[in-house]
């Protein structure tokens, strides 16, 4: 498939136009379908899991109606051991999908990264549900997997890998316009010489 003309002469452009739109997206669509996520999905099978360690719990839909599922301890007497005892979980595809996502459309309009993102959240966001399942049920470290998986491991992807891939990015067009200036000036023994 062709690129179109306008495009290759304005990708920050068109970057910028499709990071909007994304921003657009994440607000009118992607958003709404995290908290119905949490709601109406998530609250629901985390309440139907019926073990032992399942009884010390009591799930909760996010107070505020956010895209957030409280598990808190059924023992709790005070708020501070409320608070402490309580495990969170958070649907995938937030604040840490989407604005590094944003970066990568708007650096790279014509490259699919952000959609490699976005399935990475997606995979990490199933299996994290998993192990909070696992918590809930049967073994409750594993919230502290949950906790450590969705706090360091997926922002630093979130994070990290925009920025390498940012400046990897940088060095491309350096090495391009190199082989094309060689090939414009000496032939193709030139450009095949600089590869």
């Amino acid at each position: 498939m062709r690129t179109p003309a306008s495009f290759k002469r304005h990708p920050k452009l068109w970057g910028a136009v499709f990071a909007g739109l994304l921003a657009v997206v994440y607000l009118t669509a992607l958003r709404p379908a995290r908290v119905a996520l949490a709601t109406h999905v998530a609250a629901p099978a985390f309440e139907a899991i019926e073990t032992e360690g399942s009884d010390r719990y009591i799930v909760e839909p996010s107070p505020r109606g956010g895209a957030d599922v409280y598990v808190v301890p059924v023992d709790a007497e005070t708020d501070d051991e409320r608070q402490a005892g309580t495990a969170v979980w958070a649907s995938p595809l937030g604040a840490l999908f989407v604005v590094p996502a944003m970066f990568l459309v708007a650096v790279f309009p014509d490259r699919p990264y952000w959609l490699y993102l976005m399935g990475y959240h997606l995979v990490v966001g199933v299996v994290a549900s998993l192990v909070f399942a696992v918590g809930l049920s049967v073994f409750e470290p594993a919230f502290a997997l949950y906790t450590f998986s969705r706090t360091y491991l997926t922002e630093t992807v979130s994070l990290v890998v925009p920025l390498l891939l940012w400046l990897a990015g940088r060095d491309v067009p350096q090495a391009d316009s190199a082989v094309t200036e060689a090939s414009r000036i000496g032939g193709s023994d030139a450009a095949d010489g600089i590869k």
